[in-house]
């Protein structure tokens, strides 16, 4: 006790602090984080009326196969620093409730037990006709290759669904607020899921960044190898079969085009939540940019960036997507309300969900489309 202050309570708030501008915050000036969210609310829904929708159908295809619901637990780095077992409580509360999950490579809990803990929900549920949500695992490519080829190969023998590879990550975003707050990602965090992977080769302790020169961790080989390029990625696609493989980072139509060329299963529209570009396009104004290239697209595509409600799901649909990703509404969750409030705030969106598509008079919510949303015009 200092002052009246007791030390050990100031340093639990500053860890909360810095914990909550970790996943809540952004990169720079936080100018595209507050756009993807003002961008959303430009987009105008139009319902249509005196439809029956006594009945409505959340169901849609996402990666060549059909989920209960377009929604997609975004992957998320690190969530131990929120609660111990984040990422399993995460994939059980999402088998529940019918929404896909995508584990982050950067887990605490190893793929595996993710894996099992997934499949032994999902078999307890019940799920209209062949529609079941996906078990996805998002993947760096790294600078030792070997272990990003390593994880994808324990992610076919533990059953997930598709791959989803970040490629909006050559360096890592300049996040001021974690600097401030000097964030420190433990090494445990980091190597939890990895553990075998790192054993390869000789040791390497060159710190290397994970946040913006603030998040620093021992293990330079873990790093996004900034040299990957279209050719790797369509390597890795090959060496990922039979896994379907998703790029998770495009903004540009162009980026959409490549992708369509190289016979990807699908994009992410991402700006990874404003994290890593400041002043980067937002979410729904890329979107939208890729109406002409999204016809020629063969895959799916599912956009991320703010979206919190079940109106900004029926938004995303309307302008071009398959699905949404949502993280920080459910890592806000976890941490305000634990496992319960988890399951709470899964359990409103897909109610919000139903509902929203209900008022636009959508007796399936994968009808939703063009004629039914309205932009601005300088978009």
């Amino acid at each position: 006790m200092v002052g009246g202050l007791d030390l050990d309570e100031v340093e639990q708030g500053i860890k909360g602090d810095a914990v909550r501008h970790y996943f809540f915050g952004g990169a720079g000036n936080e100018v595209t984080l507050r756009k993807n969210r003002v961008d959303w609310d430009e987009v105008a829904l139009v319902p249509r009326v005196l439809r029956d929708v006594s009945q409505v159908d959340l169901s849609v295809e996402l990666f060549g196969k059909r989920v209960p619901v377009p929604v997609v637990v975004a992957p998320m780095a690190y969530l131990s620093m929120i609660h111990p077992r984040a990422e399993t409580v995460l994939a059980q509360s999402a088998a529940r409730f019918g929404l896909s999950f995508c584990l982050s490579t950067r887990s605490a809990v190893p793929l595996e037990e993710v894996a099992m803990a997934w499949a032994e929900t999902l078999s307890a549920q019940s799920y209209a006709g062949a529609a079941r949500p996906l078990l996805l695992l998002q993947l760096y490519v790294m600078r030792d290759r070997r272990i990003s080829s390593s994880i994808l190969e324990r992610a076919v023998a533990a059953g997930f669904d598709a791959l989803v590879v970040t490629v909006d990550v050559p360096y890592v975003g300049v996040r001021r607020k974690d600097r401030a707050n000097r964030l420190r990602i433990p090494d445990e965090f980091l190597e939890a899921n990895v553990a075998e992977e790192l054993e390869m080769g000789a040791e390497d302790e060159r710190p290397v960044s994970f946040g913006g020169g603030v998040s620093s961790a021992k293990h330079w080989r873990l790093g996004q190898d900034p040299a990957i390029g279209w050719q790797d990625i369509v390597v890795l696609r090959d060496s990922a079969a039979p896994l379907p493989v998703v790029l998770k980072g495009i903004l540009d139509p162009a980026d959409l085009e490549l992708a369509a060329l190289g016979g990807f299963a699908g994009i992410v529209v991402s700006n990874h939540g404003g994290r890593q570009l400041d002043g980067a396009l937002s979410t729904p104004r890329s979107l939208h940019s890729m109406r002409a290239q999204r016809e020629e697209f063969s895959g799916s595509i599912v956009v991320d960036g703010s979206i919190e409600s079940g109106s900004d799901v029926c938004r995303a649909l309307g302008i071009g997507a398959n699905g949404v990703m949502v993280g920080r509404l459910f890592a806000r969750a976890l941490l305000e309300g634990g496992a319960h409030g988890l399951d709470t705030a899964m359990e409103l969106l897909m109610a919000e969900v139903g509902i929203s598509a209900g008022l636009m008079g959508l007796s399936r919510l994968g009808e939703m489309g063009w004629s039914q949303v309205r932009v601005p015009s300088w978009w």
